[in-house]
């Protein structure tokens, strides 16, 4: 249970990186993105 919850913590942060890479608001880095299958 600890790891999925780790994994899942990883890629929401791996998404908010994403979205400020890419100058996006926040909300958008959680949206679904193809490039982070989680």
């Amino acid at each position: 249970e600890k790891d999925a919850y780790a994994r899942s913590r990883a890629c929401r942060l791996a998404l908010i990186d994403h979205g400020v890479a890419h100058k996006k608001p926040p909300l958008n880095a959680f949206k679904p993105h193809p490039e982070h299958k989680c």
